[in-house]
């Protein structure tokens, strides 16, 4: 199993394989973060520990299904809205779109399954393609049983490595995995939420949009009449998709990319001022503030570490 452990959350978001993903920090509370990846058969399985609350946005690479949950967790985050805990997992098939949001430090597991193995016929890896992501619920101990088996392998590959090369041994774990998630994946009653299908069809395109313009930050206000909803209707959908409202949601965006900035260029190519204000922000002093309180450190110590100094 190959093991990293980084200080940096910039680092951590490279190393994460399996989805196209980029992560936006909620909040810090230690400036630590792990990542374990093994194959086992055809199957690829990665966890990790993040030391933040994170926003996860992205989606499934064409390799295979995606499965997801949080272990070990204080406190549970949401999937594209849906609610997650200890009895639940949330699969996202080949090219899916999805927003996890991680309120605080938690573990977490990922495996990617081959659709091939996951589905078997073609015709049912063409109803798959129709599917969107779904949030699998245990109907008796099917999920805290899956948990316990891929935590009880890894555990014992770690003592004995040879067993990552063992047909045998990596052929019963697909075998098991595989036929408990063809269980839990029936009807999609719980894929996706009128909430989800508005958020989708309406507010996407205009906050990629939102998050892109720093020159003239929006507001809450000014997103709500370009989708066409009340604000109260937006702060719901925001809440319920990320967990914070969406004036937050753009302020940490906003810090997220002043941060990548600061550190790409250095001291001799740019300045913290510079940064802050090609991003909206106008009061260096809350700036700065800001982007300590969430960070922890100064965006003049993050420009002088920076890449390009």
């Amino acid at each position: 199993m190959h093991r990293l452990t980084l200080d940096e959350f910039e680092a951590y978001e490279e190393v994460i394989q399996q989805v196209d993903v980029g992560l936006t920090l909620l909040n810090l509370e230690v400036p630590k973060w792990i990542h374990e990846q093994v194959r086992v058969g055809e199957l690829h399985i990665q966890r990790g520990f993040d030391g933040s609350g994170n926003i996860c946005e992205g989606s499934v690479l064409q390799d295979g299904w995606a499965i997801y949950y949080q272990d070990d967790s204080e406190g549970f985050g949401l999937a594209n809205g849906l609610q997650l805990d200890a009895d639940t997992l949330f699969a996202g098939p080949p090219g899916s779109e999805f927003s996890l949001s991680l309120p605080g430090q938690h573990r977490w597991m990922s495996i990617l399954v081959p659709e091939s193995l996951l589905l078997g016929t073609a015709e049912a890896r063409n109803a798959a393609r129709r599917r969107r992501p779904q949030l699998l619920k245990a109907r008796g101990g099917e999920i805290r049983w899956v948990r316990s088996l891929v935590r009880s392998f890894l555990r014992e590959a770690k003592e004995t490595p040879a067993l990552l090369d063992c047909p045998t041994a990596t052929r019963a774990l697909e075998s098991e995995l595989v036929l408990t998630l063809r269980e839990l994946m029936g009807p999609e009653s719980t894929s996706h939420s009128q909430d989800s299908l508005f958020w989708s069809d309406r507010i996407s395109g205009r906050l990629e949009e939102a998050v892109h313009d720093h020159h003239t930050p929006l507001t809450v206000r000014e997103l709500a009449r370009s989708t066409g909803v009340s604000e109260r209707t937006l702060r719901r959908a925001f809440q319920q998709r990320y967990g914070v409202s969406p004036r937050r949601y753009l302020l940490l965006k906003r810090l997220d990319r002043a941060k990548r900035e600061l550190r790409e260029k250095g001291p001799e190519v740019t300045t913290v001022a510079r940064v802050a204000a090609a991003h909206g922000f106008w009061d260096f002093g809350r700036f700065a503030s800001r982007y300590s309180e969430l960070f922890g450190e100064s965006p003049s110590a993050t420009l002088r570490r920076s890449l390009g100094s």
